[in-house]
């Protein structure tokens, strides 16, 4: 049976004290965090992504690293994240997500803009705050520890886990009226796809359309592309979801990057000779 809930076994944590407690922390380092935390991140580092553009990466210093990864496994792995998440969590990865779209019809993908850096220190505090019912005190400095610039940083040991977060109040909604529909719903990060195993009409899937996109624009996050996928009857075309082709049952990577793989290989070759 498909899990389509987010849960939190924690009770809430209403003091600092309690905190450094359930992490097993000294105080003195939360306070040196807080009053250090502008020069604890390292970055931004541009890295380029598969289109060209740069995707702007964040390292951490060692001992604010320590206390993400504190957080990490005393607070956001002890979550039970919903079937239709299946970015950086255990056991889930593109071939899972792509595999709940096999033999699809139709598949609508979106693709959130700037994704981490559109998430806010106000989207950060309304999940420690409401989602995990910290106090607002707690809250304020998860927040202040897990946010640069007013903005999730890429890169960063808890970044994921709030990317998955984040559309806590709204998404399980979302994907229980889609099901309604004869749809399935899956999200990779900041990649939604929503497919249906049956032809749909144009109706159907303007609905998808103003359904997804709501959810998207009511947190002011902005749209990227949006790709509307119909199945054609020759089978030598194919469906996309994360950047990989879907031909009925069957997986492959596009043309133009296999091309793309086998000449960073060669570099890397040449690269290595020398």
């Amino acid at each position: 049976m498909l899990n389509l809930q987010f849960k939190s076994p924690l009770a809430g944590i209403q003091s600092i004290e309690s905190l450094v407690k359930h992490l097993n922390i000294n105080c003195n380092k939360i306070t040196y965090l807080l009053e250090n935390i502008n020069s604890l991140y390292e970055g931004s580092i541009p890295i380029l992504k598969s289109n060209g553009k740069p995707r702007p990466i964040y390292l951490c210093e060692p001992r604010l690293k320590y206390f993400l990864k504190r957080l990490n496994s005393k607070i956001f792995k002890v979550v039970s994240y919903p079937d239709f998440l299946h970015g950086a969590l255990p056991n889930r990865d593109t071939y899972t997500n792509i595999s709940q779209h096999l033999n699809a019809e139709v598949i609508c993908n979106f693709d959130i803009q700037s994704f981490f850096t559109a998430i806010t220190y106000e989207h950060v505090f309304d999940i420690f705050k409401n989602f995990f019912h910290f106090s607002a005190e707690v809250s304020h400095v998860l927040a202040k520890l897990t946010t640069v610039n007013n903005q999730v940083p890429q890169g960063s040991p808890c970044s994921s886990y709030i990317a998955n977060l984040v559309f806590y109040r709204s998404e399980v909604n979302v994907v229980q009226k889609l099901r309604n529909k004869n749809f399935v719903y899956t999200r990779f990060v900041d990649d939604i796809s929503v497919s249906s195993l049956s032809k749909k009409t144009k109706e159907d899937i303007n609905e998808v359309h103003r359904i997804v996109v709501g959810m998207i624009r009511a947190y002011q996050f902005s749209l990227q592309s949006e790709k509307r996928s119909i199945a054609p009857s020759c089978k030598t075309r194919s469906l996309t979801v994360n950047k990989i082709n879907i031909v009925k049952s069957k997986l492959s990577i596009p043309k133009k990057k296999r091309a793309n793989i086998r000449a960073a290989l060669y570099q890397l070759e040449q690269h290595f000779q020398e």
